[in-house]
């Protein structure tokens, strides 16, 4: 399962090989298996779950059994709940008996609500089964502030347990009748998943492969692309051939990377399809902004007019195969279609590669999928808004973009400044809103995200010659119920 949203403040704490010493310390062995999240599977554990419904299915779950010599401790599961708008990854651990052995967090995505990672906190599970409330202020001590996460907490463990009661004790866990000499799983066929730190995000992977090394190393070819990527197209290192040439704007011809020249070619292509409300060069206009805000106002007429002068993809000349031309007092910022583009080279590493299954899920905010899962029309997605979630989404050779203005704003002398402005107008989005989009590439999906916030009409009318492209719009309730949801044509047909 992956959960699209706006990336804010991720914070990991343990990852894939660290998770089941966290919640079984006295363990001296392992042994992993991932399995399958079927149809079948989610049946039985929502049977068990009752009237609680998790936010979340995940597509797979890692599970581990833990020995001491030659006893068995129990398993440890991976899943994953919503707090107030983003997933908490977890790590279970549940004895022989269903009974919590422990709980840790993994990845925190929240904002606030942090304080329910500590000792004091998760110990309060530990004991307890399917039967108990595990509710904030009922049988969990709450934390002020974090109420949300930690209902999300209580719903992640009664899951865990469901999940773990229906897959059974599998005959394919090795017998901890010999000395352990590993702490892995025997090579085999199996979905893996990693989590990496990239572009100031995390960047996670899923895949499947025949057998563990292969699947590990076909998921480092792709970060390392990522990787790759972010040193040449990054606007936050004064080494990278991004920042090279805003630093020649105005000084002619500048020979470029091949990927820069790709981008830069396929941001004015969709520049061009969306009106310009898609438009690369918008940086002056946004810093403007961000500078008034320091400075507590909003910028005067004269400082917008000004800035707009810098702006407008139209003034880049592109000379094919690498020679990019930026006229004076230019600059490319490739933040919102960035992320989008890495996301399109890794599914283009994992191809060649021979991968025939992959989710690659950048910040949850640009996905793509390669494929579907095994015995599955394709991989489940879904956009959260606010406390709800739109889908599940069946994601198949297509990817999916989310842009937001949602609690991503500043006020200058009680106007608003925000991270994104339209640059036909030099002005920041109105409103608070989010826009999702489904496309052939993520490149494009995240372009026509962007487009779609600030003017929906627009994007909307554009889109109809498109009908690759499909897209939802969510916005504050604040507005009027008829602008709070709008969706084109194609969204419902991208959902099983």
């Amino acid at each position: 399962m992956s959960v699209a949203a706006t990336a804010v403040a991720d914070q990991v704490y343990l990852s894939s090989d660290e998770a089941p010493h966290a919640v079984f310390p006295d363990a001296d062995r392992f042994a992993r298996r991932q399995i399958p999240s079927t149809p079948e599977l989610r049946e039985q554990a929502a049977r068990r779950l009752g009237d609680l419904k998790p936010s979340i299915w995940e597509p797979s779950y890692e599970v581990t059994s833990a020995f001491a010599g030659d006893r068995r401790l129990g398993r440890s599961i991976v899943v994953e709940e919503i707090g107030k708008h983003r997933a908490i990854t977890l790590v279970i651990g549940v004895d022989p008996q269903l009974r919590v052995a422990g709980v840790a967090v993994m990845v925190y995505r929240e904002a606030y609500g942090g304080e329910i990672r500590t000792r004091r906190f998760l110990d309060q599970y530990r004991g307890k089964g399917e039967d108990d409330p595990l509710l904030p202020s009922v049988d969990i001590r709450n934390i002020t502030g974090a109420t949300l996460s930690a209902r999300a907490v209580g719903r992640a463990v009664r899951k865990a347990i469901a999940v773990l009661e229906a897959i059974g004790d599998a005959p394919a866990e090795p017998a901890p009748t010999s000395p352990p000499s590993a702490e892995r799983l025997p090579e085999n066929a199996g979905r893996f998943r990693e989590a990496h730190y990239v572009m100031g995000t995390i960047l996670e992977i899923t895949l499947d492969a025949p057998r563990e090394e292969t699947g590990r190393a076909w998921i480092r070819r792709a970060v390392a692309e990522a990787h790759r990527l972010d040193a040449e197209l990054s606007s936050f290192r004064d080494d990278s051939a991004l920042c090279e040439l805003n630093l020649r704007a105005g000084a002619g011809p500048q020979r470029v990377p091949p990927d820069l020249f790709r981008i830069l070619e396929q941001s004015m292509e969709l520049s061009a399809a969306t009106g310009g409300t898609f438009d690369v060069t918008v940086s002056p206009l946004i810093r403007l902004w961000q500078r008034a805000g320091r400075d507590g106002r909003s910028p005067s007429p004269e400082e917008i007019a000004e800035a707009r002068r810098a702006v407008g993809y139209q003034r880049i000349r592109l000379r094919p195969p690498d020679e990019v031309e930026l006229p004076a007092r230019a600059a490319v910022e490739l933040g919102g279609v960035g992320k989008g583009y890495a996301v399109d080279r890794m599914i283009e590493v994992l191809r060649r590669e021979g991968v025939r299954s992959a989710l690659v899920n950048f910040g949850g905010s640009s996905i793509a999928a390669l494929g579907p899962p095994p015995a599955e029309p394709g991989w489940p997605v879904w956009v959260e808004h606010g406390a709800a979630l739109e889908g599940p989404l069946s994601l198949r050779d297509a990817a999916l973009s989310t842009s937001a203005s949602l609690e991503k704003r500043e006020h200058a002398a009680g106007h608003r400044s925000a991270h994104l402005v339209d640059p036909r107008t030099g002005r920041p989005l109105a409103s608070d809103a989010q826009a999702t989009v489904l496309a052939p590439t993520a490149t494009e999906a995240e372009a026509w995200s962007k487009a779609l916030l600030l003017d929906p009409a627009l994007a909307h009318r554009a889109m109809l010659a498109r009908p690759s492209v499909s897209a939802l719009r969510i916005t504050d309730r604040r507005e009027s119920a008829d602008a709070r949801f709008v969706s084109s044509s194609g969204w419902k047909h991208s959902a099983p």
